[in-house]
């Protein structure tokens, strides 16, 4: 009888402390919502940005008993945009590396695991460099703190591999604004193949 409590205790305290990790590759789609300095035309004296392109990097972990899974991420987001002024062709480009950690609680167990999702992460957003033929203007880049929130699902593809996609708003530089800084906001779309 004891070995059979000692066998039952130690199978439920594997399976309770066990854990998946998972890590995976994708990008996606950036649509830049603000603010009106990224988003307005060059024409109007902003950047022109709209939607641009990510790739990046995730890894998830999952605990058996617990529908909460830590995520941690680095995404690189290319921002460009280009535009015909007078004649001249007028360019701007930027970037977002954003490296960060958060939670995804699955709402339904199964093949199609639906879900909500809650991202902090730590975003250099580089120099803005607006290049027409008189010369080149730039504004330095800022590391702020920011976050994201979102849904996503995931997907089991295969015995080995997942496809995880997901829908955030990210606030980029949220937190260590200065007076007078604008939230820099955008709606990222995502897909990532996980193994």
């Amino acid at each position: 009888m004891k070995k059979l409590i000692v066998l039952t205790v130690l199978l439920f305290s594997a399976a309770a402390f066990s854990q998946g990790f998972k890590i995976g590759i994708g990008g996606g789609l950036t649509t830049i919502q603000g603010p009106d300095g990224f988003t307005n035309d060059l024409s109007s004296g902003g950047a022109g940005f709209g939607a641009e392109y990510h790739a990046g990097v995730k890894a998830k972990f999952s605990l058996p008993l617990i529908p909460l899974s830590p995520v941690a991420f680095i995404n690189y987001h290319f921002l460009s945009s280009s535009e015909d002024i007078s004649g001249a062709n007028v360019t701007a480009s930027s970037s977002i590396l954003s490296i960060g950690a958060g939670a995804e609680w699955t709402l339904i167990p199964g093949p199609l695991s639906p879900y909500l999702a809650l991202d902090v992460a730590m975003n250099s957003i580089g120099d803005l460099k607006i290049e027409s033929p008189l010369g080149t203007m730039t504004a330095d880049g800022i590391s702020r703190v920011g976050i994201g929130v979102g849904v996503g699902a995931e997907f089991k593809l295969l015995p080995k591999f997942d496809v995880d996609g997901s829908i955030k708003y990210n606030m980029f530089n949220l937190f260590g604004k200065e007076s007078g800084e604008k939230t820099i906001s955008a709606l990222v779309i995502n897909v990532t193949l996980l193994f």
